[in-house]
């Protein structure tokens, strides 16, 4: 038991000096239920107590729309504003855990597919009729050269045959 009284004697400093910080600081017009010199005598007679009683009796009230909790404020400020309920704020959501940014991603490969079946089918399209391709060369004649190119790596002549040996 001994070991509790500095502890109760440190609690009631501290209020006591809370109690006497905010009683001084307080406009004089603001205290209530008796003249602010009476609380500051109130607070030093009566250590511990007397600030308690401060807090109770004497310190001014807040305003009304003060007496609510802050964030209870907040919703209440955003009510008298507009008469939808209050939205959670938006976080940030990371890329792959966006719907709306899969759908996108998604609608974006599926174009480029669309593009390059598109591309490949008009390819194969001008070379199966021998038509000029995009850079202005006959398909033909591009698949003879191809061919041509083959034989030469093979080891075959400009008609296939062999080549002599020097």
């Amino acid at each position: 038991m001994a070991d509790l009284i500095p502890l109760l004697v440190l609690v009631g400093l501290g209020i006591m000096v809370a109690a006497m910080y905010d009683c001084v600081t307080t406009d004089p017009g603001d205290v209530r239920n008796m003249p602010r010199i009476g609380w500051i005598l109130v607070i030093l007679l009566l250590p511990g107590v007397g600030g308690a009683i401060w807090y109770i009796a004497g310190r001014p009230l807040p305003p009304p729309d003060e007496m609510m909790h802050p964030a209870r404020r907040k919703v209440a400020a955003q009510d008298a504003d507009t008469e939808e309920m209050p939205r959670q704020p938006e976080r940030f959501v990371a890329p792959d855990d966006d719907p709306e940014f899969i759908r996108g991603l998604a609608e974006k490969v599926r174009r480029a597919n669309e593009q390059r079946f598109r591309s490949d089918a008009e390819i194969r399209r001008r070379d199966d009729r021998g038509h000029d391709t995009e850079d202005g060369h006959d398909g033909d004649r591009d698949r003879f050269r191809r061919d041509k190119n083959r034989r030469r790596r093979k080891g075959g002549g400009p008609r296939g045959e062999d080549t002599p040996e020097s």
